[in-house]
């Protein structure tokens, strides 16, 4: 379906206090400042992305620019986050480590001091690999989640624009029906008063028949006599 080609209506969305595209799910910031902010997807408003991005280049409409630099530094936040994380169980790790070489030298118990080592990196090295698998899971459903988002919302898109595509039609062909009908029933009118007018000129015709051959007879009736 072509956004060129069909009349962009924009509709109140009372959910949000709104307005909104229902055949693209675009909604805007306000009946005032129609910026689109998200897509409004299964009575719920996704925020700004690529596909809403994508949608208003489809549909020419305008979209909150603010929006994606706000998302795109959140993300940047999150990694300088988790990477600060990552640094401070490092150093953490070290100190572990110094403190035990530490309490080895004092304590004099060399051989107790390196099996408790032995003993404390492996479950170290144990917890580590636990959480990396299990940051691996959540970013692995995560992105799970995200493709299945992005084809349910492709999904609600097209069959959004079936509908209205099914509901321009239905309305498209009643009004086709109707106005047929209505010429069908002009003709039909104007076929009945035409027969009406011919019958009244067939009979005016053989009026004029009739008093001509009256005329005509008299006419040879008065020949006759001076004949």
């Amino acid at each position: 379906m072509s956004a060129d080609k069909n009349k962009i209506i924009l509709k109140k969305l009372k959910a949000l206090d709104t307005i909104w595209h229902p055949e693209s799910t675009l909604v805007f910031k306000s009946s005032k400042e129609k910026v689109v902010i998200g897509r409004y997807v299964d009575d719920e408003l996704l925020s700004l992305d690529n596909i809403a991005v994508e949608l208003c280049e489809k549909w020419k409409f305008k979209y909150d620019k603010d929006l994606l630099e706000e998302d795109a530094n959140e993300d940047e936040e999150e990694g300088e986050n988790e990477e600060g994380e990552a640094d401070n169980e490092e150093v953490n790790q070290k100190s572990d480590n110094e403190e035990v070489n530490e309490g080895e030298v004092n304590e004099g118990d060399t051989d107790e001091a390196d099996v408790s080592e032995g003993n404390s990196d492996v479950g170290r090295t144990s917890e580590i690999s636990t959480e990396e698998t299990l940051n691996k899971d959540i970013v692995v459903n995560e992105k799970n989640k995200l493709k299945t988002s992005n084809k349910v919302s492709n999904d609600s898109i097209i069959l959004t624009e079936f509908k209205d595509f099914s509901l321009s039609f239905s309305d498209k062909l009643d009004k086709f029906i109707k106005n047929s009908n209505k010429q069908i029933s002009d003709l039909e009118n104007s076929l009945s008063d035409t027969k009406l007018e011919l019958t009244q000129k067939i009979n005016d015709l053989n009026n004029l028949q009739n008093k001509y051959n009256a005329l005509q007879a008299k006419f040879d009736g008065i020949k006759q006599l001076f004949s």
